[in-house]
């Protein structure tokens, strides 16, 4: 995968960064997410599905963080601590806590956060700049 990576990346200058990014965001498999696009033909919006059966609303949080100039969508999931009287026979609910981080691109926004079902919702949209290229004068 560094293979491909740096590949990738070899040309692309200052973008190693993001490289980095998604290696660490790629290494946890917990909690399972789905990416959708919402429209194939105009592929401008997403969704993101994050599976936090058994979390609260007060257990998540959900922010956008750009503190190396990257914008990286965090979700984390805290459990407080579990009564002491609890006994499980079964225990099929995860317990643990969880950080997923998702890289996004510089022109992409969050619209929509919602916990639904056990399911964590969050809308994305891509916005449209309007100079896509620029020219840049020769001194």
């Amino acid at each position: 995968m560094t293979d491909l990576f740096d590949s990738l990346f070899k040309q692309a200058l200052g973008l190693h960064r993001y490289a980095d990014h998604v290696q660490r965001s790629t290494a946890s498999t917990f909690p399972p997410f789905n990416v959708l696009v919402n429209d194939t033909e105009n592929p401008t919006e997403y969704t993101i599905e994050v599976a936090v059966a058994g979390f609260a609303r007060n257990q998540l949080n959900v922010r956008l963080r750009k503190d190396t100039g990257i914008p990286v969508l965090v979700i984390e999931g805290a459990k407080g601590e579990e009564a002491p009287d609890r006994i499980y026979t079964v225990r099929g609910l995860a317990a643990r806590s969880f950080t997923r981080e998702f890289t996004l691109s510089n022109d992409m926004k969050v619209n929509d956060v919602a916990l639904n079902d056990g399911v964590l919702t969050i809308k994305l949209e891509v916005v449209k700049q309007k100079d896509t290229d620029l020219l840049l004068q020769i001194k």
